[in-house]
């Protein structure tokens, strides 16, 4: 994989969760949906079981 100069690549580990969740909990409210933490959000409490050997991406920008 070709990034661009700074940028690198890594596995999704748990020590992510919290910002994935930020991510896709904002998503879900973008779209007039309430995260669900303790119900169908769950899973990302545990980001290395659910992604296995899925690529996941998400891009943190630090200015």
């Amino acid at each position: 994989m070709n990034l661009p100069l700074g940028w690198n690549a890594r596995p999704a580990s748990n020590g992510d969760a919290d910002a994935i969740r930020a991510v896709v909990f904002d998503a879900l409210r973008e779209y007039g949906l309430a995260p669900n933490p303790a119900g169908t959000d769950a899973d990302l409490d545990d980001i290395e079981r659910i992604t296995g050997a899925t690529a996941v991406g998400l891009l943190s920008l630090k200015m």
